[in-house]
């Protein structure tokens, strides 16, 4: 399959869409049906090893408007978008449903490791004191123990944040760009890179780990039996969940390499004219694309 004027992977992911319904991402019938009714006849659907074609406007027969309704949200168990929208169908924030479609540029920005602890240290600091009066080691413990889940809570949250984020993108993107960035995922991990759902496995994995930490940390100032030591039970504490923190860094690097490898993808106008060859092998697809490109 050649277009003219575009890369090969932009003309595989248009014809995974126009031409038939891609196992990796249900088409919306209401998302394809400007592409597929520029073209004559599309082949919408496959029943029992059979091909069928409709040149209907939008060419999308009713049965496979029907199917795709009711698999709008794809929980296949493909290790890139399908994860994504199946790990974290019931994670989606408030008012992410009523969003519209996303576009892969619109990525969030994720804060790294840097920019989450310099916050986490400024929640700590800025911790309101016990409201405790008279009793020293009662209100040094509750301090020690608010000011650890200052910076737990700064910590953890926002990666737990980060993650919902991006799961809620991928599942709002439209259909040709859910085809390319599954095509960029399944390419990133054929050079030796991890499957997205191993990627926000490790990101989640890093949450856990420092809030246990936290909690842990938490547990151990708030039972401190001097004022005294609970100030070191907070150093020791803050110190603790930091190198946890540092020490799994690597799972929140990993989501914000993989969402900045899918926000540098082509931005591709889905609504734009497009053209698509489709051909018997050798016979001048490729002369015919040469003739005609300026590229």
């Amino acid at each position: 399959f050649e277009t003219m004027g575009g890369s090969l992977a932009l003309a595989l992911a248009s014809v995974s869409i126009a031409l038939r319904r891609s196992p990796l991402q249900p088409v919306r019938p209401a998302a394809a049906a400007p592409l597929a009714h520029r073209l004559s006849t599309v082949v919408c659907a496959t029943s029992g090893g059979k091909r069928r074609t409709s040149s209907a406007p939008g060419g999308i027969t009713q049965k496979a408007r029907e199917r795709a309704r009711a698999r709008r949200v794809s929980t296949a168990s493909h290790p890139a978008v399908g994860a994504a929208a199946a790990r974290g169908a019931s994670a989606a924030p408030a008012g992410s449903a009523s969003a519209g479609p996303t576009r892969l540029a619109d990525l969030p920005d994720f804060r790294g490791p840097g920019r989450l602890l310099k916050a986490a240290r400024k929640a700590a600091a800025t911790a309101p004191p016990s409201a405790v009066k008279g009793n020293v080691r009662k209100r040094a413990a509750k301090d020690a123990a608010r000011k650890l889940e200052a910076f737990t809570s700064a910590l953890s949250v926002p990666v737990k944040e980060q993650q919902r984020a991006f799961r809620a993108h991928l599942r709002a993107l439209p259909p040709f760009e859910a085809a390319l960035a599954d095509l960029t995922l399944d390419s990133l991990v054929r050079r030796g890179g991890l499957p997205l759902s191993a990627v926000l496995q490790r990101h989640d994995e890093m949450r856990r780990a420092v809030v246990r930490t936290g909690k842990e940390a938490i547990a151990v100032a708030a039972n401190a039996s001097s004022a005294a030591e609970a100030s070191a039970a907070l150093e020791e504490g803050l110190a603790e969940v930091e190198s946890v923190f540092e020490a799994e860094a690597e799972g929140l690097m990993l989501l914000i390499e993989t969402a900045q490898t899918l926000r540098r993808l082509p931005r591709v106008e889905t609504d734009a004219p497009v053209a698509v060859l489709v051909g018997m092998p050798n016979v001048g697809k490729s002369s015919i694309v040469s003739a005609t490109s300026s590229g």
